[in-house]
């Protein structure tokens, strides 16, 4: 899967890139997405099956922090790159990137599935996949693990990944590069949190507890980079930084959802957690900041920060949650 996922966005990345009509751009961009969402699941799939338990966490914040590590790239480097090189010539080298990618997969993952017995009936097998998925929308810790998870990483889709640069242009005046490298740090601030959330949840033994002092620190630290008036512009990295750190904690509901789940549904369990994830932030969260931000004219940066109190609500939302968790 990991093999022809990332085949298929080396080719729908060349088709963007070389689009002569909206409606091209808009389908190969929209395929980019769905062939993209397989390839994280499968690695959360190929870690719960391979490993022991008590490593999960700890890997799957190891596979957040490359995740995060992209993104540090998205923000930083393709913005210079756009600069330097033009659009398409960076979704091409993009392109390069996913083929080689798929190279890699299929030369170094190792396939267990030839060690598995054939299913027996492909009907009997949908029904299972949707007895499992129907099951999973009748559980309520998996609503709650959900949408803790998506309010947390929709700090990061929302505004580290989209309305973060725009911001610090209008507040502190910098040019495109510096803002892009300030909100780079949230990413990396994500890449770091991330494996070592999930050590100390496992170390520890405390899921909730984590999951509610860094959703509220999460909020306090955001409310700082939106109000505090900093006498320099060196002060938001750190800032930036921070809120990335106690944002990752969005990945512990991938190992609570693990624990409570029978071994046949870890599977379709953290599909949903990750669907969650991704639904709430850049669908959602994204444009209605942009909606709230376009009802003010002129846009000022008390524009902002109204249209920005979304993320503490958000932030606030997942601290009551994470009082319904059960970690077993």
């Amino acid at each position: 899967m990991i093999f022809i996922c990332q085949l298929l966005l080396g080719i729908f990345c060349y088709v963007f890139a070389n689009s002569t009509h909206l409606w091209m751009a808009v389908i190969s961009r929209v395929l980019m997405g769905i062939v993209c969402a397989p390839t994280f699941i499968a690695a959360f799939y190929l870690i719960a099956h391979t490993l022991p338990e008590k490593y999960f966490a700890v890997v799957a914040g190891f596979t957040e922090m490359l995740a995060m590590l992209g993104g540090v790239a998205g923000e930083a480097l393709l913005a210079r790159s756009v600069v330097l090189y033009g659009w398409q010539h960076t979704v091409m080298i993009l392109a390069g990137v996913a083929l080689t990618m798929s190279f890699l997969g299929w030369v170094l993952i190792r396939d267990e599935s030839k060690n598995m017995a054939p299913p027996a009936d492909d009907a009997a097998s949908r029904r299972h996949v949707l007895r499992d998925l129907t099951a999973m929308l009748m559980l309520p810790q998996a609503w709650v693990n959900g949408l803790f998870c998506g309010l947390l990483f929709g700090v990061i889709a929302a505004f580290g990944a989209f309305w973060c640069i725009p911001f610090l242009m209008q507040k502190y005046g910098v040019p495109l590069g510096h803002a892009a490298d300030a909100s780079s740090m949230i990413f990396i601030g994500a890449a770091v949190g991330t494996p070592l959330t999930g050590w100390l949840a496992d170390r520890l033994d405390a899921r909730k507890v984590l999951m509610h002092v860094c959703s509220g620190l999460a909020c306090l630290v955001f409310l700082a980079i939106l109000y505090l008036p900093l006498s320099s512009f060196a002060w938001i990295f750190p800032l930036i930084f921070m809120l990335g750190f106690f944002s990752a904690v969005y990945v512990i509901p991938f190992a609570v959802i693990r624990d409570i789940t029978p071994h046949h549904m870890r599977g379709t369990a953290m599909g949903y957690i990750n669907m969650m994830c991704i639904l709430i932030g850049s669908p959602l969260l994204q444009p209605l900041m942009g909606y709230i931000l376009h009802r003010h004219d002129p846009l000022t940066i008390y524009a902002y920060q109204h249209a920005f109190l979304v993320i503490p609500v958000c932030l606030l939302t997942a601290f009551m949650l994470a009082f319904y968790v059960q970690e077993k």
